[in-house]
């Protein structure tokens, strides 16, 4: 499934993507800011529908994407301490899944 559809119908499920999504789109706290915080922002920005899964896929810098659209922000608490942390910080590396010990995680720590 494409990133950017799997973030779209997880937002509007209020249910975290799968890892791999995660990973993609910074809610995995490789940065300092907290996860339930991004998702709150991309679940609002989502449920706004200003934005769609188009938007997601040709914006490389999702930052750029949210605070082009930081109209639907207003006084949104975890907005605030998003860019307080720091933004969104997508990881470099790619998600490693083991079908054989069951590890799903960014860094090689499985069989």
């Amino acid at each position: 499934m494409n990133a950017a559809i799997d973030l779209f119908t997880s937002c509007k499920k209020n249910t975290f993507p799968s890892l791999a999504t995660m990973a993609e789109y910074g809610l995995n706290g490789e940065g300092k800011a907290n996860p339930i915080d991004i998702f709150n922002c991309y679940k609002k920005l989502i449920q706004s529908g200003e934005v769609s899964e188009h938007d997601f896929c040709k914006n490389e810098n999702v930052n750029n994407l949210l605070k082009n659209n930081n109209h639907i922000f207003n006084n949104f608490l975890p907005y605030k301490r998003l860019y307080k942390n720091g933004g969104i910080v997508i990881a470099d590396k790619t998600v490693i899944e083991c079908d054989k010990c069951l590890y799903n995680g960014l860094n090689k720590k499985c069989c």
